[in-house]
């Protein structure tokens, strides 16, 4: 997702877009899986790479919004328990990771005659873990973890490794996709 940002930003600013706007305009949307700590990680090595990016451009303090979607995609759930369980797991560690908007998909196959229950389950998880659990109080809840620390430096260092090699191919058009493992694009 960087790495098309980056060749979009290019293109903008060459058409005179000042850098500044073009990196206020920025959000990006994730997709949230069930692991847990992962996702947490994910969200704050994203931002270190889109201040990263935004410095290369001279811009410091760049604002990034990044909005995640927590859904059934992401595993083989029948029962409105484990729904539940799984939304409110996805959503929580997006929370942690320091997402600033949050969408939860009904699961709507779990709920096929009641998709007004579906909604309003899929709406209160966040409603929850806000107001009860107070996570919406906190500025980062997952710093001084060691755990979640290492993580995130890890997949900072790898993701910032492809990055430039990314750049180096000449940007993510011009990459030759046979060379570069599927999954780390």
């Amino acid at each position: 997702a960087l790495a098309e940002m980056i060749e979009q930003i290019d293109i903008h600013t060459n058409s005179g877009l000042a850098i500044e706007d073009c990196l206020n305009k920025v959000y990006l949307k994730l997709t949230i899986s069930d692991d847990f700590f992962l996702e947490i990680a994910k969200h704050r090595a994203l931002r270190r790479l889109f201040s990263s990016v935004a410095s290369s451009y001279g811009v410091e303090n760049p604002r990034l919004e990044i909005v995640s979607q927590a859904g059934p995609w992401t595993s083989e759930i029948d029962d409105p328990h484990s729904f539940m369980l799984h939304a409110t797991t996805q959503a929580m560690s997006a929370i942690l990771g320091g997402t600033d908007a949050l969408l939860v998909e009904p699961f709507y196959n779990i709920f096929p005659n009641k998709p007004a229950l579906a909604e309003r389950i899929a709406r209160n998880i966040s409603t929850i873990l806000s107001e009860e659990s107070y996570l919406n109080k906190m500025v980062d809840p997952a710093v001084g973890s060691y755990y979640i620390e290492q993580l995130t430096e890890s997949l900072y260092n790898n993701a910032l490794d492809l990055l430039k090699k990314i750049e180096a191919a000449g940007g993510i058009s011009k990459i030759d996709v046979e060379s570069f493992n599927p999954e780390a694009l």
